[in-house]
């Protein structure tokens, strides 16, 4: 009987503890769904926006280019013989008409003194030959002269004036040779090739070296087909070397050349004056701006409200129920703090321009400030 007993107490107390633990379970669950349920509310947030408008902007295009100079030109020797100095050093400058090289003058300088003397000499028998022509020719009117004796002085007068013509061609022909002997810069530019050294023998139609105008350069740019008809030459449009931050230089459009690439693309050259304070090299890359006179209307909004991801470039638009909706658009060009948009928004639509961050499941828009 006491044993019975025992058992029944025992059964009662493992009931017990049994339900205790039901009971604290079940409570925990209910404290946990409370928790989830706290997680699980709409979180709100704040955000800036700002609407799409219309923007009077430049209807400038910008096109990439690179400067060039205006003119390459070579040195050529005109003389021949043994250069005996020069003055061709890469990177001189050189003004048009000055003497940059001297070829040895010992052989031409004598040969044109033989000419100078022959030509005294010619000049002498010429005006003897002369005098006897005209008196042989007197004489022969009055009988006191034969018809032979006129004809010699006749073919001596004849000789002298061939030798006479003779010295002076020579003569002219050395005098240039001598000229020629100076070697003189065709142009104003640099030296940018170095071709020849003293104590080269050269002779006429040797190249000495390589000169580059630069006191004007030109751009090179390619235009597009759908621009090249709103250009004209001697239009002026605005260069910015990417070298120079915030210059811009003016230029005029020199030649326009009707031959386009495969990209449908059109050479255009602008000439452009080489300033000393922002002085341009060939080579430099240049922003070419085009029809900045011109204004056209775009849709814009903040450039901040414009992001992109590896699907492309979506800004996000707050709905009438203030719900951020993700829109894919085209950016067209920068236009200061803002961005012109192409294709994907209308004049109107409200944009997040800060605060996108904020934007994920789970979390609700309470509020925008409008910049």
């Amino acid at each position: 009987m006491k044993k019975g007993k025992n058992i029944l107490i025992w059964l009662s107390s493992i009931t017990g503890i049994l339900c205790f633990i039901v009971y604290v379970l079940i409570d925990n669950k209910a404290a946990a769904d409370n928790e989830i349920k706290k997680d699980l509310s709409p979180v709100p947030y704040a955000v800036s926006a700002a609407y799409a408008t219309e923007t009077e902007v430049p209807g400038a295009s910008v096109f990439r280019g690179h400067i060039a100079a205006k003119n390459i030109i070579n040195i050529f020797s005109e003389g021949e013989g043994k250069l005996t100095s020069s003055a061709i050093l890469l990177g001189k400058n050189l003004s048009k008409g000055q003497v940059i090289g001297r070829i040895d003058r010992t052989i031409k300088t004598a040969a044109n003194q033989i000419n100078v003397l022959g030509l005294a000499k010619a000049k002498t028998d010429y005006e003897t030959a002369r005098r006897n022509a005209a008196r042989f020719e007197a004489l022969l009117k009055e009988d006191n002269a034969s018809y032979v004796e006129v004809e010699n002085a006749r073919l001596q007068l004849s000789s002298a004036e061939m030798q006479l013509k003779t010295y002076q061609q020579q003569l002219t022909i050395s005098n240039k040779e001598v000229g020629q002997l100076n070697i003189v810069s065709p142009a104003n530019g640099i030296i940018v090739e170095k071709k020849s050294n003293p104590g080269d023998y050269i002779s006429p139609g040797t190249l000495l070296g390589v000169i580059a105008e630069m006191d004007h350069v030109l751009v090179k740019v390619f235009v597009p087909e759908q621009l090249i008809t709103k250009i004209q030459v001697g239009r002026t449009v605005s260069i910015r070397p990417d070298v120079y931050v915030n210059t811009s230089l003016k230029g005029k459009i020199k030649t326009i050349i009707p031959l386009a690439n495969e990209a449908k693309a059109f050479p255009v050259e602008i000439e452009i004056h080489n300033p000393e304070t922002t002085p341009l090299m060939s080579g430099m890359n240049v922003s070419v701006h085009f029809n900045e006179d011109l204004f056209s209307k775009a849709l814009t909004i903040p450039r901040t409200a414009l992001l992109r991801d590896v699907k492309g470039n979506y800004v996000y638009v707050i709905d009438s129920r203030k719900n951020p909706l993700r829109k894919a658009v085209v950016p067209g060009r920068d236009i200061g703090t803002t961005v012109e948009i192409k294709e994907g928004l209308k004049k109107g639509d409200l944009v997040i321009s800060s605060g996108q961050g904020n934007i994920e499941p789970g979390k609700v828009l309470k509020s925008y400030t409008l910049n």
